[in-house]
């Protein structure tokens, strides 16, 4: 039931696209054209995910998910990029929502552009760059108020001083006031 619903919610990519089908399950088709595979699964035993992979063929490059690529389409960050489904009647609706979220926010990427597989592979990379941007600034914050509370101004000024850019205007506020506590 899954791949022929997928194989209709997704026929755009063998029509308009040009990709081919090249392997079926009961839980994925895979597509693929010029050393790019596109990937529409459902997880039918565990989490009932509804998904769509891509990337290249080799193992060396990266996958992505359909969130990655539509984020580096501008599509909204409202659009659904997966679903979960655990009755096999509603894969159909579904499958259709994902198809044409990837059909009218991807086709650059489905036709194969290479600024927009560059904006693709660029995506990933701020958006690890952005996580431990945000990791690193949650940690230093931590930091500096467990300092702050012990009144040690020097470690909040050395914790918080590199990522001064990224504070809020109450926590430079705060670095401020400890640099002034350091002086005097």
């Amino acid at each position: 039931m899954f791949t022929e619903s997928a194989t209709e919610a997704f026929k755009f990519l063998t029509g308009e696209f040009h990709f081919e089908i090249i392997a079926t399950s009961a839980a994925s088709v895979t597509y693929e054209k010029r050393d790019f595979v596109i990937c529409v699964h459902y997880d039918a035993c565990r989490s009932f995910e509804i998904g769509v992979t891509l990337g290249w063929k080799s193992s060396d490059e990266p996958r992505f998910d359909l969130g990655e690529a539509l984020r580096s389409c501008g599509a909204p960050e409202t659009f659904a990029s997966a679903f979960q489904c655990s009755n096999p009647e509603n894969l159909q609706p579904l499958l259709l929502k994902l198809a044409d979220n990837m059909k009218k926010h991807c086709s650059s990427i489905l036709r194969l552009e290479d600024e927009a597989l560059s904006k693709l592979l660029n995506q990933r990379d701020l958006e690890c760059s952005d996580f431990n941007t945000a990791r690193e600034l949650r940690y230093a914050m931590e930091d500096a108020e467990t300092a702050w509370k012990n009144q040690d101004f020097a470690q909040v000024v050395d914790v918080l001083s590199p990522l001064e850019s990224l504070l809020t205007d109450t926590d430079r506020k705060r670095l401020s006031i400890a640099r002034k506590r350091i002086q005097e």
